[in-house]
């Protein structure tokens, strides 16, 4: 199956593309940039994540350290949502992950100022893949070595699992966030 934002071509039984991370069988509304952005392919891509800014080498989809997609980075042309989209998972303190994007890599950078020092490496640089699909939201554990609960139970590879209003999503046993649907 190819894939309607990067094109990758993916097997058929697969819901995320092996290239780019995107939900598979869906198209992309994609905006054209107002000019063209032309990069050498074999120029380094610095993660746009303000907490990360990690130089990673040229053709690689995420940021090697924290997980951002660094597709629409490296194209310059920025996904157009569709409708708008309003989550956010509340933590601990009182910081906000906003969910804004279909899909949302949740990965070690998103904790790094909350979690102490000596347990973020219980959270994966790619941890938990939260979706927006027909009007609800869904996680996924991404195979992780530490584990992703929702409201106290590990999801382990069961698959996506819906997320509600209220939810508490436990990342790596080391951090509790609470899924606020707006």
């Amino acid at each position: 199956m190819k894939c309607g934002y990067c094109g990758e071509e993916n097997v058929a039984e697969e819901s995320y593309c092996a290239e780019c991370g995107m939900v598979l069988g869906k198209e992309y509304k994609i905006a054209q940039p107002a000019s063209p952005v032309k990069m050498n392919a074999t120029e380094e891509i610095e993660c746009p994540n303000p907490n990360c800014r990690h130089v990673n080498p040229s053709g690689t989809s995420f940021c090697t350290l924290c997980g951002t997609d660094l597709l629409q980075y490296r194209s310059g042309i920025p996904i157009e949502l569709k409708g708008e989209v309003k989550a956010k998972l509340v933590l601990p303190d009182n910081n906000v992950i906003t969910l804004n994007h279909d899909t949302r890599l949740i990965s070690r950078i998103d904790f790094d100022k909350t979690v102490p020092a000596e347990n973020i490496k219980y959270i994966s640089r790619r941890h938990a893949r939260i979706t927006y699909e027909k009007g609800e939201y869904f996680i996924e554990d991404l195979n992780t070595a530490n584990g992703t609960a929702l409201n106290d139970v590990e999801i382990g590879d069961s698959g996506k699992k819906i997320l509600k209003d209220g939810d508490t999503v436990g990342f790596g046993g080391v951090i509790t966030a609470t899924f606020k649907d707006q």
